[in-house]
């Protein structure tokens, strides 16, 4: 876990301060920042305003290693709305060529189109996890077309992981080769959590990292689980270093 003292360090390098300079700019002795950085002691209020103030943080990216995020925290899309929106621009296409472009009835058009749609629904739901206050909540749909369309209209099939039966969580980048000039897709991040029963989940990490993932190392180490991070991605993204550059030098 990165602790309180680990930060205040990793800042004062990221922004290119001695202690001794650092000091000179918040008006207190060096021994004073030491003590801070070793974890002795824990800045003032006023001290933290001031660090705020001087590398431009929130006290929350100060403390707490990023911003507040509210709970739940919704990780990954729910809807794939892009292949949404081709697969029925594609469907309205072909209803019509089905339908005569008009020369059948309107009703057949709209049967023809609607039971695409519906065929079609439940592959744009995609699993997806969020950061709840009792625990991570998977939610995971599997099975064929009918079977996920079942899934839906039942309601949402949700898997709770709480904090209490968590053993370990262990997050890793995993580089991959551009198979071509337009091979845009984003390296995955993955997060493995291991539970007490030795069940293991892994859980894709997605959208801007930086905003949440330092915050939910702290905050799942404050739930006493162990959080093993061999490559310091939370290092990198508090440094404001490009972990795909990182990683593919």
């Amino acid at each position: 876990m990165m602790t309180e003292a680990e930060i205040l360090q990793l800042y004062r390098q990221k922004f290119g301060y001695t202690q001794q300079q650092l000091a000179e700019q918040l008006h207190i002795s060096p021994q004073a920042i030491s003590r801070w950085e070793t974890g002795e002691t824990l800045p003032s209020i006023d001290n933290l305003v001031a660090l705020s103030d001087l590398y431009d943080l929130s006290l929350d990216q100060l403390i707490l290693a990023g911003p507040y995020f509210r709970r739940p925290l919704i990780i990954g899309r729910p809807i794939a709305w892009p292949k949404f929106i081709s697969f029925a621009v594609i469907w309205l296409l072909v209803s019509l060529f089905l339908t005569g472009f008009g020369y059948q009835p309107w009703w057949l058009f709209m049967v023809v189109l609607v039971v695409g749609l519906i065929f079609v629904l439940p592959v744009v739901f995609q699993d997806y996890w969020q950061i709840d206050r009792t625990g991570l909540r998977i939610t995971h749909y599997q099975g064929r077309s009918w079977q996920r369309l079942a899934a839906l209209w039942r309601r949402t099939p949700q898997q709770l992981l709480a904090y209490t039966d968590m053993a370990q969580v262990k997050i890793s980048y995993q580089p991959r080769q551009q198979r071509s000039p337009w091979d845009f897709w984003p390296d995955p991040v993955i997060m493995q959590v291991t539970l007490k029963d030795g069940q293991q989940f892994s859980l894709n990490l997605s959208g801007t990292l930086p905003d949440y993932l330092p915050r939910l190392v702290m905050f799942l180490s404050r739930q006493h689980v162990q959080v093993i991070d061999e490559q310091q991605l939370v290092d990198k993204l508090l440094l404001g270093q490009d972990l795909y550059e990182e990683f593919h030098q």
